[in-house]
């Protein structure tokens, strides 16, 4: 399928950005690989559930990676490179991520444009920003699992209750099995079970 509009002037703006476009007919396989970035952008941009602000956070690191694909157009095949980490990572992340949650953004936002500015070459900038997004998920899955935790203690607690009022009125039905209790003894005893 050609690209869309939308599609082609990304592939040709990174192209632009690192001077492929200026390059004849021998630079079409960087070109090819600059272009499988877009893609690979573009696919995010298509089926993550990202807000506008980490949307424009992803832009950050799309010239970067457009500039690895030249050095490396493989790295995308290599399922320990930093870069392909890092872009696995950011897709969980987004899962994970409440919807516009601006602590969140700010923070995968700070990293990516480390990532735009410090980018020479170095691979080590891909490593440290996968450090700084894994430690921001396992902050977030750390939080998820404390309040999956205190749902369920309340909901532990609910049934608890229910139990001990049963038990109590059980108890008096049997301590006093001829006699309907007074409205006013129930009410005591459902306010104290409370």
């Amino acid at each position: 399928n050609p690209p869309d509009g939308r599609e082609a002037h990304a592939a040709r703006w990174a192209a632009e950005q690192l001077g492929l476009e200026r390059l004849g007919p021998e630079a079409e396989a960087l070109r090819g690989s600059v272009a499988l970035v877009d893609n690979l952008y573009q696919t995010m941009l298509d089926t993550l559930p990202l807000s506008e602000g980490m949307s424009d956070s992803l832009h950050s690191l799309k010239l970067p990676l457009a500039q690895l694909s030249v050095s490396d157009p493989d790295f995308y095949r290599n399922r320990e490179h930093p870069a392909r980490l890092l872009v696995e990572r950011l897709s969980e992340v987004s899962a994970l991520a409440p919807r516009n949650n601006p602590r969140v953004e700010k923070r995968i936002d700070e990293v990516l444009a480390q990532v735009d500015a410090e980018y020479d070459g170095d691979l080590g900038v891909f490593d440290r920003a996968l450090t700084q997004v894994t430690d921001l998920a396992l902050t977030m899955l750390r939080q998820q699992q404390r309040n999956i935790q205190r749902q369920v203690v309340s909901e532990e607690g609910k049934e608890k209750r229910q139990r001990a009022s049963k038990e109590v009125e059980d108890a008096l039905v049997t301590a006093m099995p001829d006699t309907a209790l007074p409205a006013s003894v129930q009410a005591l005893v459902q306010k104290l079970l409370r």
